[in-house]
This record gives structure tokens, sequence and C-alpha cells, in this order.
């Protein structure tokens, strides 16, 4: 009987010292979680400021950009995951160097027109509204787009 129950008290110290080893690796998580939920916030934070000034860009652009052009462009980016809208000058599209038919470029003097071009996934219009982006110091010209 003595033997069963020195075996016990002997079981019950060694639960007892794992359980103190579990409750100081979850008070250890717990501290780190701490730690990692603050940085999160913090990150968070900083990304949403990002995207406020992302926001007062676009709507500065878009005070820029005629309201019909403006209606189309945002129609094409509620349909595509990353719309590109690209100049065409001198009958040729920015995006792709390709070009654009005599009759599709009369249509993109009109400044209300899109086109999707022919080999490029970017859509093409009038190049009169780039100068005035760019004088806004919105967008930097790239070799494909605004």
């Amino acid at each position: 009987m003595k033997k069963k129950k020195l075996t016990v008290l002997e079981e019950t110290e060694r639960q007892t010292e794992l359980m103190a080893d579990i409750e100081g690796k979850i008070k250890e998580l717990n501290e780190e979680l701490t730690e990692k939920r603050a940085g999160l916030k913090e990150r968070l934070d900083a990304a949403n400021g990002e995207l406020d000034k992302l926001n007062k860009r676009r709507n500065k652009a878009g005070e820029v950009v005629p309201k019909p052009i403006l209606g189309r462009y945002e129609f094409i980016r509620s349909r595509l995951s990353h719309p590109v809208i690209v100049p065409v000058e001198d009958a040729v599209c920015t995006g792709c160097n390709i070009m654009i038919p005599p009759q599709d470029t009369t249509c993109c003097r009109k400044v209300s027109r899109f086109l999707a071009a022919p080999t490029a996934s970017a859509s093409s219009t009038g190049s009169s509204i780039f100068p005035k982006l760019q004088s806004l110091k919105l967008f930097r010209k790239t070799k494909n787009s605004f």
C-alpha cells in the first residue's frame, strides 16, 4: 500500500512539474503573441495611412480626367483585376507599340473612347489626358503605361 501511495505521489509531482513547464511556455507564447499583435497593428496603421494618401492622389487625378473617361475607366476597372490604360501617340499604342488602324485612331481622338489593344493587355485612349495627369506629378511615365 505504501508503494502505491509513493508511486502516486511521485506521479503527481511529475505531472505538477510538467504542468508548470507548460504554463511557462503558455506565458511566453502569450507575451510573444501580444508583441506580434502590437507590431501587426502598427503595420496595419501604416498601410491604412498609405492607402489614404493613394486615395487622395487618385481623387485629385480624377478631377482632371473628363467624366466620360473616368466613368468608362471605373467600368473597366470593376471588370478587370489589373486594368491598364495607355495613350495612343501618332497612331501607335504605347503599351504594345503596334499601329492602331486609322478608323480606330480617329475614335481615340474623341477622348471618350477606349480601345482594347490587339496584342497588349491594356486599353488605349487618346493621349490628350495624360499630359494633364503628368503635370500634376501624380504619375510617372514608364515604358508600358502611366
